[in-house]
């Protein structure tokens, strides 16, 4: 399926989509590098999640001629969820010096329900 080329909110734009990418994920990059001489394997989950996260994200940007921007954007923010979800949860219960609140984990969700609006009833330039 081929996306049609219009005006819209929602465009493929490497500086972005890698900006955003990068700075949805860089936590877990910097979470990592301080739990793993704590804890291991809560340092391999968060730097495991920062890598899938940004590998997901690159799989959805090389796929940007087949699926629209307000697509790959909704399907990178429902794959952060599961890798937040991962992060949060393997960090909480294996090093008792960190506590993430499990917030963090649904942070995506308003983004995506903030999309769906602009997508929906953002006015004229609507995708």
């Amino acid at each position: 399926m081929e996306v049609s080329v219009q005006e819209t909110r929602f465009v493929w734009n490497a500086g972005g989509w890698f900006g955003s990418q990068f700075g949805c994920t860089i936590w877990m990059l910097v979470l990592g590098v301080a739990t793993a001489p704590i804890d291991v394997l809560s340092g391999v989950v968060a730097l495991a999640g920062f890598a899938l996260g940004n590998l997901w994200g690159l799989a959805l940007w090389r796929r940007r001629d087949h699926v629209a921007a307000y697509s790959g954007l909704q399907w990178m923010l429902a794959g952060l969820v599961l890798v937040f979800a991962a992060v949060v949860v393997t960090t909480n219960a294996r090093v008792p010096s960190v506590f993430l609140p499990y917030w963090v984990i649904a942070c995506p969700l308003p983004l995506m329900g903030l999309f769906w609006l602009l997508r929906h009833h953002g006015g004229p330039n609507k995708a």
